[in-house]
């Protein structure tokens, strides 16, 4: 059985123009106040991260020193320890060894348009070569409301807008005498 639908509580409506200024005024109070904890969100993230960063540092040379001291080492050494039955081994709580990075591809000295143009000649371009395509949507917008809009819209193409209802607080031009401010939920007043 679907689970019930819940309506949304009926809220009041103003009914002056004093009582929208009103919600208005509060809505803009509000909107500053979530700015404001997104600001201090950002500022957060930012000090644990520049702290976070001047801890691991120390951490990040020692570990390049060590990496840089067995490396040598294990060129000696590794062939003797593995005794030439694989590449890598488990010692001192790490794996140690050798290990194929992922393919690339290399071009030599040819540029990335020299090697399409020789892999075309030759008649490697079908599964070589890829071609991608995509709508060019602000130039198509563009022709719509050109005179050859009627090419596009022949094709099936228009235009698509809506009218949507918005509130975008304006910034205070003066300090406000009150703060309209009551505490979020899960936030200390």
């Amino acid at each position: 059985m679907p689970a019930a639908r819940r309506k949304a509580p009926k809220l009041p409506v103003p009914e002056t123009t004093d009582g929208a200024i009103a919600l208005l005024g509060e809505f803009a109070a509000v909107q500053a106040r979530i700015e404001h904890i997104e600001a201090d969100r950002r500022s957060g993230r930012a000090a644990i991260d520049e702290a976070a960063d001047r801890l691991a540092a120390p951490h990040e040379a020692r570990l390049k020193e060590l990496f840089n001291q067995l490396k040598p080492w294990w060129a000696v050494s590794g062939p003797e320890i593995l005794g030439g039955r694989r590449k890598s081994t488990e010692l001192g709580g790490c794996l140690i060894g050798h290990r194929m990075t992922t393919p690339k591809l290399g071009l030599g000295k040819m540029s990335v348009q020299i090697a399409i143009d020789t892999l075309t000649k030759h008649g490697w371009d079908d599964p070589c070569v890829r071609v991608k395509y995509e709508i060019d949507k602000p130039a198509c917008l563009k022709m719509l409301s050109s005179d050859q809009a009627r090419y596009l819209e022949e094709l099936g193409f228009s235009v698509v807008q809506r009218e949507e209802f918005f509130i975008d607080p304006l910034p205070m031009k003066k300090p406000a005498t009150a703060e309209i401010y009551e505490p979020l939920v899960g936030e200390a007043a």
